[in-house]
């Protein structure tokens, strides 16, 4: 896999020295397009605390931004927009075929730029989503710069959650006798070929998440979706071919992993026993009593465990 170690800074903010904190934006030059970056935290010299959003194709959203700033009190909180997402872009046209490893050396380099701008041998690492196969990598590869990786919702064995997923709707509409989702499930494999399996898996899931989901909505979305598509479907079907149980299995830095009890989308049951396998120095589990997005769904506690987590040692 090819890297970039090549960074040229274009700074919309400077970077602040005081000691009253940082508060900037910044664009850094990685893989032939301008990445977007922001960094917040109340001491200018406090540890750093990169976050990988998931998605992928969704930047971190402004509850993901107001459940984390309780750690800027102790940590500089570093948001990057990955390619194709948010400001990134917004400020670049990027037509190539996005690939894992292009993600992946993606976050090796900006994983690299902060501790080298920074002047840290370490920083920590809080991954959500689909994050964690770019936060997995960077433990994997440098563990012994990482001081603790934070793993919210990883998805273990993506094809394997979706099967397991669909077989539950199927059982359960079945149930209900509800003759439009069986029909509509009834056009769904796994893995996803299309956008369009992929959007109505999810509406049912999320229906059966007790969600109000309508055609309407559907069709209101299925233009982002389209674009969606275009953009990221190849990633994802490289995605549905992995298995960190197989991948992965020891990482020699500090791990936690936050997990949903009803997180179908990124099986927490598959997550769980992954976690029980994996070797690392330290480790510990967090549940929640709540779906794939812990974020929207348990704020309040999710703050108050990221602060009891990242206080261990």
């Amino acid at each position: 896999m090819r890297h970039f170690y090549f960074f040229s800074l274009l700074l919309l903010l400077p970077l602040p020295t005081q000691a009253a904190g940082i508060d900037s934006t910044l664009y850094v030059s990685i893989g032939g397009i301008e990445q977007y970056i922001s960094i917040k935290g109340s001491q200018a010299k406090a540890p750093l605390l990169l976050y990988l959003h998931g998605g992928p194709g969704q930047a971190a959203s402004k509850t993901v931004q107001a459940v984390l700033s309780v750690l800027e009190q102790d940590y500089r909180v570093v948001h990057w927009d990955q390619r194709n997402s948010g400001k990134t872009l917004a400020k670049n046209i990027d037509s190539t075929t996005v690939t894992l490893a292009r993600m992946q050396s993606d976050a090796e380099a900006v994983f690299l730029f902060l501790l080298e701008q920074f002047e840290q041998q370490k920083l920590t690492l809080l991954a959500h989503s689909w994050g964690n196969a770019l936060g997995f990598s960077l433990a994997q590869k440098y563990p012994q710069r990482i001081a603790h990786y934070i793993a919210i919702s990883p998805d273990v064995n993506p094809k394997k959650s979706q099967e397991v997923a669909l077989k539950r709707l199927k059982s359960h509409f079945q149930q209900q006798n509800d003759e439009k989702a069986i029909a509509e499930l009834s056009q769904v494999a796994i893995p996803h070929k299309s956008i369009y399996e992929m959007v109505i898996q999810y509406k049912w899931e999320s229906i059966y998440n007790g969600e109000k989901v309508t055609d309407e909505m559907v069709a209101q979305y299925m233009p982002f979706f389209q674009d969606w598509e275009a953009k990221w479907m190849p990633l994802y079907q490289e995605l549905y071919a992995r298995d960190l149980s197989k991948e992965i299995k020891a990482l020699d830095c500090q791990v936690s992993f936050f997990l949903g009890q009803s997180d179908y989308t990124a099986n927490s049951q598959l997550a769980a026993k992954y976690y029980k396998k994996l070797q690392a120095p330290a480790k510990s589990i967090y549940w929640f009593d709540s779906g794939h997005n812990i974020f929207n769904q348990a704020p309040e506690v999710l703050q108050d465990r990221l602060l009891k987590c990242l206080s261990e040692k």
